[in-house]
């Protein structure tokens, strides 16, 4: 493990090499490596999850900034969260973020309206009742009728319908994959953490905004990638999936786990890094391709096969750094 922690990444193809001294997120990403030892990182996580359980106050005492904890922390989810922690991890987090936002009785008085019939615009509810159906065919744990899983997610996301009075395609996906891990409350919070925090109660924006720091880190290194891309309709269309789906429907269901891991630990700059890391990843095959159609075939391909989260961790830590935020 502590060998793959030094690849380096070289043009558009991952090389893993013994040294780490020519690249910066060879150098970022050793530094974390040199203060854990890998092999004690189950003990490490469990003094952790102690601490977080000893804490009075939870949400904030233990993830305040600069702290000890919260330095560890960054430093083992770097290395990935272990499932069987993820749950805690990622509740701590959304707590984090959401702040005074986050309160218990807001789901309870949503989930309580929702099974009462309480109404809501005509034309959300036909969008949620047109997209569950999608929802379930995609994931193999919905596709049983009978299955928990299907409740949950319709809980989860009436519930938070009912709060927001919205709904946009999509967003089922999202909260079926966050099911994973989370509760249908924890999954009700996670979807208004990526409104209210990601996309700042404004997807429009918040996209045009990311779409244009993207372009700006890829010109830094790959203005070649950046040139190619500005050509097509490919960067936007492909994207705007990215990030409205926050690659639910792009990475394996492991590595998505992984990206959102850094997500609620870093917030939204990590899902504009991780855009760029995959663009990087793909450079070959979108400088190669001659037309889009066969840009979207190849690449689709290659992200289905993509299963080393460490490599593309990498690049993303690098784009931070070359952003200068707090990614890293």
């Amino acid at each position: 493990v502590r060998c793959l922690c030094t690849g380096v990444v070289h043009g558009s193809q991952f090389v893993f090499s013994g040294s780490a001294s020519q690249d910066s997120s060879v150098v970022a990403w050793s530094a974390v490596c040199a203060d854990i030892e890998l092999a004690s990182l189950p003990a490490q996580w469990d003094k952790l999850m102690l601490e977080w359980s000893d804490s009075s106050n939870e949400s904030c005492s233990v993830l305040t900034t600069g702290s000890s904890s919260n330095a560890v922390l960054r430093d083992l989810v770097s290395l990935g969260v272990p499932a069987v922690h993820r749950q805690s991890v990622w509740r701590h987090l959304l707590r984090r973020w959401l702040g005074g936002t986050y309160d218990p009785e807001v789901f309870q008085r949503c989930k309580l309206a929702q099974q009462s019939g309480c109404a809501i615009p005509r034309d959300v509810a036909d969008q949620l009742k047109q997209d569950l159906p999608r929802t379930y065919t995609k994931s193999q744990h919905f596709k049983d009728e009978r299955s928990s899983l299907r409740t949950q997610l319709h809980t989860a996301l009436s519930s938070w319908v009912f709060l927001r009075q919205r709904y946009e395609q999509g967003y089922g996906h999202i909260v079926a994959t966050a099911l994973h891990v989370l509760n249908e409350e924890d999954a009700f919070w996670f979807l208004e953490f990526l409104i209210a925090v990601v996309w700042k109660n404004d997807f429009t924006l918040a996209f045009e905004q990311a779409e244009t720091t993207v372009m700006e880190i890829l010109r830094k290194e790959h203005a070649d990638l950046a040139e190619r891309l500005s050509s097509t309709f490919y960067f936007k269309s492909q994207c705007v999936q990215w990030f409205c789906k926050v690659f639910a429907e792009t990475l394996p269901l492991e590595m998505t786990l992984r990206v959102w891991d850094r997500l609620l630990l870093c917030g939204p700059p990590a899902l504009l890094h991780f855009c760029v890391a995959v663009l990087i990843f793909l450079k070959d095959e979108l400088l190669a391709c001659e037309d889009e159609t066969d840009m979207r075939t190849r690449t689709n391909a290659k992200l289905r096969e993509l299963i080393d989260y460490d490599a593309l961790c990498r690049v993303a830590t690098a784009c931070a750094a070359q952003s200068q935020s707090s990614f890293a």
